[in-house]
C-alpha cells in the first residue's frame, strides 16, 4: 500500500472497538457534549454510531447458522466486549 503520512490533529472515523484496542492513540470527540462511551452508545445518545450488520442472500447454512449462533451467545459476547466493541445483547 505504500508509505501513510501521520498528520497531527487530523480526523478520522474508526469504531469504538478499534478506539479501545488503541488508548492513547486514537482521541474520540464529543458530539452535542456527549461522550463516546458504551453506555452513550447503548442509550443512543452518542449520535455517531453504527451497529454491525451480516447480510446473506439465501437461507444460512449449517455452518453458517453455528457461527451466528455463536457470536450471539453469551461467549460470543464476552469475546466481543473483550475486544473493545459493544456486545450486541
Amino acid at each position: 500500500m505504500g508509505d501513510v503520512e501521520v498528520k497531527a490533529d487530523a480526523i478520522g472515523y474508526a469504531s469504538f472497538g478499534v478506539v479501545n484496542q488503541n488508548v492513547g492513540k486514537i482521541a474520540t470527540l464529543k458530539v452535542d457534549g456527549i461522550n463516546a462511551t458504551k453506555e452513550n452508545i447503548i442509550n443512543g445518545s452518542y449520535i455517531i454510531q453504527r451497529p454491525l450488520i451480516a447480510i446473506c442472500n439465501d437461507e444460512l447454512t449449517a455452518s453458517q447458522q453455528s457461527f451466528i449462533d455463536y457470536v450471539m451467545s453469551e461467549e460470543g459476547m464476552d469475546i466481543v466486549e473483550s475486544m473493545g466493541f459493544v456486545p450486541a445483547k
